[in-house]
């Protein structure tokens, strides 16, 4: 029955495509062909997700599946399910180009006006209802048949015990599947965008798996505080220079320099340094020099003294300085029903000036879900202690990752076979909780044993 619906679903992405094929004229072959192959992943889940209730009852050790009453129940449910989610997928060839996304909560919060406005769609959209009418009509059909050969090898199958285990063996795959795999973390919409072309990534997706996954994600709240005209007004007072332009109202920051200059087209490395508040930094606080080789850096560069704190976690910083979309909410942008929003993060505008972009990071691949999320951001290289050339115990921290001085010179290594200009960002491990150093290295930290652990630990990654 899986094999059958992910057929369906196969068809399904084959009309989302030709129906919406001008969102993709700029996406390379090979990613198209891609999109299909990563998109069974969520094909399953979705899949699994809906069907839930129906592959238990399916297959519920004992006797039930023998009585006819039962077995038409399982049938109906089965199409009521399968018929909304395609229906869900059919809507979204005409929604997408709407929102440009997938549809994620809006069933949930629009069905009054949907169920409202079912008339006049069927007007609008009468080739697309009609296709649909036909496709549905197969679907039953096929259903039918492919139901009446499994219900025929159930009720001749084998005993009671076995059953049982096979209930359990299923159950467990559903898990897997649900999840995507055995990754550290399951899949989530933001992990279909593996391409540089964004509209890929909606391709590879389908409409039933981001409306369920959008039922239990976290929803961000909405502030509105002032009109958009005021907020221009302020926004560019505050950050607007002489020669900058606001491109659209509705988008406050979105402005465009006006510059005769051509690009200078330098690398840029991003360094998020992982505990590093500015009360431990000499240089802007003036308090203990913790961090000598930084401090040294600040006297050669610019140094921000006055600014404001983008997030709390490390979650949040990645979407903050990667995205401009700062920690202002409970729970992080990554994981939320607004991650697979249209956005254009500091990656993606750089890949439009043929950068090479990558994001490094020495903890395990998935870690807090930067995986999905950075490749959103444009960031298409992603590189963890997997990568990593030569993991020994002696560093690894025991905990989180690899320790920042062998990580960041593993860096450098990736770094210099990447083809110019390059924009790359390193997120470090060091100093993280229970903060130790690498055993090679505490002779050269020993004059500092005094010190609490976490201020060793910030010495030994300014030192790295």
């Amino acid at each position: 029955m899986t094999v059958f619906l992910l057929l369906i679903y196969i068809i399904l992405r084959i009309g989302f495509y030709f129906y919406n094929r001008e969102f993709f004229v700029d996406a390379r072959t090979i990613d198209i062909l891609l999109s299909f192959i990563y998109g069974i992943r969520f094909d399953i889940a979705a899949i699994i997700l809906l069907n839930l209730p129906i592959f238990l009852l399916f297959n519920l050790p004992g006797k039930l599946i023998e009585f006819k009453w039962y077995r038409v129940i399982v049938f109906i449910l089965f199409c009521i399910f399968n018929l909304v989610g395609i229906a869900l997928n059919f809507a979204d060839y005409k929604y997408f180009p709407t929102i440009q996304r997938r549809l994620l909560y809006e069933p949930y919060t629009m069905l009054p006006d949907i169920l409202r406005m079912i008339p006049s769609l069927i007007k609008e959209y009468f080739v697309l209802f009609i296709l649909l009418i036909f496709f549905v009509a197969i679907f039953i059909y096929l259903s039918y048949q492919v139901s009446k050969r499994l219900f025929n090898r159930i009720l001749s199958s084998s005993g009671l015990l076995i059953q049982i285990i096979y209930f359990i063996v299923l159950i467990m795959l559903m898990v897997i599947g649900i999840r995507g795999g055995l990754q550290l973390k399951p899949i989530r919409q933001t992990n279909a965008f593996f391409s540089e072309n964004r509209a890929v990534g909606y391709l590879t997706l389908n409409s039933t798996y981001t409306v369920l996954r959008s039922y239990f994600q976290y929803t961000l709240p909405e502030y509105k505080l002032m009109s958009n005209e005021q907020a221009l007004s302020v926004v560019k007072d505050m950050f607007y220079s002489s020669n900058e332009k606001n491109i659209d109202p509705n988008y406050v920051f979105m402005r465009e320099r006006q510059t005769t200059n051509p690009m200078k087209r330098m690398n840029v490395i991003i360094f998020i340094m992982e505990s590093w508040t500015s009360e431990y930094i000499y240089s802007i606080s003036k308090d203990k020099p913790l961090t000598p080789f930084f401090d040294s850096l600040s006297q050669h560069g610019v140094l921000f003294t006055n600014f404001l704190a983008n997030g709390q976690r490390s979650i949040e910083s990645v979407p903050s300085i990667l995205s401009s979309l700062p920690g202002l909410f409970p729970q992080s942008i990554i994981g939320s029903r607004v991650e697979i929003n249209k956005f254009r993060g500091l990656g993606s505008i750089l890949l439009e000036k043929n950068y090479t972009t990558s994001f490094h990071h020495g903890a395990a691949s998935g870690s807090m879900g930067f995986d999905a999320f950075i490749r959103s951001a444009g960031f298409m290289k992603y590189y963890t202690n997997s990568e990593f050339s030569s993991l020994e115990d002696s560093l690894y921290d025991g905990v989180w990752g690899v320790y920042d001085e062998p990580f960041f010179l593993d860096v450098l290594d990736k770094i210099n076979s990447f083809s110019r200009p390059f924009c790359s960002v390193i997120f470090s491990l060091s100093p993280h909780d229970p903060y130790t150093i690498p055993n090679y290295r505490k002779e050269d930290f020993k004059k500092y044993e005094k010190e609490v652990p976490f201020e060793r630990s910030l010495r030994y990654s300014d030192f790295s």
